[in-house]
């Protein structure tokens, strides 16, 4: 990865969901990287609970996690009752501390079910504000940064659905740790562009996931001119190589950037 050693690349076990978690650490380590980003409930339903083994086997391996994902997967349906917004917000409050205890700065928060709410918009959004607040709140405290990344209305989701949604919410919640993911997968979707998004907003941009707009799918020529434009622009900040399979065979390919 010649072209693009100066970026802050890292994989995801999204891309490897049938390997058991220090396969994975290997093959992050094949390609040359050391930085990943992570499902917790792909290596253990409890994890958030259990944080001591991964620390070990990561200081082993030499590797850090920059960002976790996929954080409210399979978390129960709600509607827009405050018992709703405590049971999210103490869900948060596991997810910061396991933040605090390995260290990792960032949040890649997608699937958050307050997204999913089939109420009326102004409801949905007022519901929201007050939530990721309360969130922001929370994540403050441990230094930790919450980037909020658009989920297409295709995956089910009725709330910030593209960038330039996430970029109004960041404007009217008026919190510093409260961020965008710019996901390329996403903009591709959506039919915006991504590098006039990047160009244009950059100071909100905290996280970018480069991925296919279908996200089970991978192309290393779209990957390698992402990666080349945000080197271009000296981009310093982390990025995800974001692929959904089984055993993540085609990111291989990034050997031979």
């Amino acid at each position: 990865m010649v072209k693009i050693s100066k970026l802050k690349i890292s994989l995801t076990n999204i891309s490897y969901t049938k390997l058991k978690f220090e396969k994975f650490l290997d093959i992050v380590k094949i390609n040359n990287l050391e930085n990943i980003e992570v499902a917790p409930t792909l290596i253990s339903k409890n994890l958030l609970k259990n944080p001591y083994k991964i620390k070990e086997i990561l200081k082993e391996k030499k590797i850090k996690i920059i960002s976790l994902q996929s954080l409210f997967y399979k978390s129960k349906k709600i509607n827009n009752k405050k018992k709703n917004i405590m049971y999210l917000t103490n869900h948060m409050k596991k997810i910061v501390n396991f933040c605090f205890y390995l260290n990792i700065k960032n949040i890649s928060l997608g699937s958050c079910p307050s997204r999913n709410l089939k109420i009326d918009k102004k409801e949905l959004l007022k519901f929201n504000l007050i939530l990721f607040s309360k969130f922001a709140d929370i994540a403050k405290k441990k230094d930790v940064k919450i980037n909020i990344e658009p989920i297409s209305h295709k995956y089910g989701n009725l709330f910030l659905n593209n960038a330039y949604e996430v970029l109004d919410f960041i404007k009217k919640i008026k919190k510093d740790n409260i961020k965008l993911v710019l996901d390329t997968g996403n903009c591709k979707s959506e039919k915006k562009n991504f590098q006039t998004i990047f160009l244009d907003n950059r100071k909100f941009i905290n996280h970018i996931q480069i991925s296919h707009k279908h996200i089970n799918k991978f192309n290393i020529n779209s990957v390698k001119k992402e990666l080349l434009f945000l080197k271009k622009n000296n981009f310093k900040k982390t990025i995800t190589i974001e692929y959904l399979s089984e055993y993540g065979k085609k990111i291989d390919q990034l050997q031979h950037i």
